[in-house]
């Protein structure tokens, strides 16, 4: 049997034990908004895999509530079954332990051999399951395959099933961050509610802040709701060494300098119809692709952060002929899925969010002084309209080696088209 990590128990339902936790555990489980939804591919297709991967006859995905484990997805169990008694659960146990769980043969364990599953047709054997563990630590539910032959497992499919676990767990986070941001749109709606005596001032305001197809929802009064973009390009930008500028310049001039650059990368990032997301400090982010969807928003891109380089470029070349400190610039550029909404109850942001948006800031912070480090999947996008460099891989979390590129210039066929 595989080593049980046991998180610490102390209550008992109908006979058997639970996290002493639970009741919280339950209402964690709430805010996924999980129970009772409706079927999902993706989440077949987890199941499906860990049937396949294991060789067993049955896998799911359930999570509990106080009575009951109800299934989110299911393979090789009857279509109309969707839920078990808490305590008739091979899983019960299960949401009580911190790692992968397994059980060679249930008739020999005492644990397991009186279940109605095991003790009865169809007489489950092997068991396997790996509990659901959400960032604070509570159980929500379990990845579970059995069979009815006695089996083992091999070390790596062991650790496919912790891998697959993983996945239901981005799942269901990205599920909460699109539940929580529709949350605060409802409190942001209210608020705008208040201000239409004011209607004239408020509209200005609402153009000045969000990108136009989001403002004429909101002046229209129509909710806007975070909205998932298949394929769009984000841009980070920053100024590599910025701490030392702000040592060796008074804080005035410092921030006229930094809004002067990124006043000139507002001109160009319009130019190019990219939209501006936000300022963090030093650093720039936009995106293309969103809110208006575009074909070529990789290719935009591209050229919005050439422009901005050879602008920064020129600055810094008249900077040092008159020995002033130079702003060396670093842009990264990936190409993926993301999610653009907004957030804020008093100060209303439009955002971004997703692996994308994170992957192209690892992109920059792996990008040396004055160069554009673009992704493979940028580069896909791209083809032959562009010079590039490769320049080997970098490690991202939840993406494993990520290719990179140096964004060089426009091909001399695409300059000639």
């Amino acid at each position: 049997m595989a080593t049980e990590g046991l998180f610490h128990m102390s209550a008992l339902y109908k006979g058997i034990e639970i996290p002493d936790d639970d009741a919280e555990r339950v209402k964690a489980l709430e805010d996924y908004e999980i129970l009772d939804s409706e079927q999902e591919r993706d989440f077949d297709d987890i199941t499906e895999l860990a049937a396949a991967l294991t060789g067993c006859k049955v896998s799911y995905i359930g999570f509990f509530d106080e009575e009951r484990m109800w299934l989110k997805s299911k393979y090789g169990l009857p279509a109309d079954l969707t839920e078990r008694p808490r305590e008739l659960t091979l899983c019960s146990r299960t949401i009580c332990q911190s790692d992968l769980l397994i059980v060679p043969d249930m008739s020999q364990d005492p644990r397991y051999a009186e279940l109605p599953t095991v003790k009865n047709p169809p007489n489950a054997k092997f068991y396997c399951s790996m509990p659901l563990i959400n960032p604070d630590g509570f159980a929500l539910g379990t990845l579970c395959v059995w069979d009815t032959a006695v089996m083992e497992l091999e070390p790596h499919i062991q650790q496919c099933m912790r891998r697959l676990a993983r996945q239901v767990l981005s799942k269901l986070e990205l599920r909460r961050q699109v539940i929580e941001v529709r949350r605060q749109n409802q409190e942001t709606s209210q608020a705008l509610e208040t201000e239409k005596a004011n209607a004239g001032r408020t509209e200005k305001l609402v153009r000045d802040l969000f990108p136009s197809p989001v403002a004429e929802r909101i002046i229209a009064g129509d909710p806007v709701e975070p909205r998932y973009y298949a394929s769009a390009t984000v841009m980070f930008i920053d100024f590599e060494g910025f701490t030392t500028l702000t040592e060796a310049t008074e804080p005035r001039a410092l921030i006229d300098q930094l809004g002067d650059f990124f006043s000139t990368f507002d001109r160009i990032i319009e130019k190019h119809g990219l939209e501006k997301i936000k300022t963090i400090g030093d650093g720039y982010l936009a995106a293309s692709g969103l809110p208006v969807e575009t074909r070529d928003h990789a290719h935009r891109a591209c050229l919005a952060a050439l422009n901005i380089r050879d602008a920064m470029g020129k600055r810094n070349a008249e900077r040092k002929k008159l020995l002033l400190p130079e702003w060396p610039i670093r842009i990264g550029l990936h190409s993926g899925s993301a999610i653009a909404g907004i957030v804020g109850v008093n100060r209303l942001t439009y955002d971004v969010w997703g692996d994308g948006v994170n992957l192209a800031a690892r992109l920059q912070e792996n990008c040396e002084a004055g160069q554009i480090n673009i992704s493979e999947s940028t580069v896909g996008l791209v083809g032959d309209m562009f010079e590039l460099r490769a320049r080997g891989e970098m490690e991202a979390k939840n993406k494993g080696l990520v290719k990179m590129y140096y964004l060089l210039a426009r091909s001399d066929d695409a300059l000639s088209s």
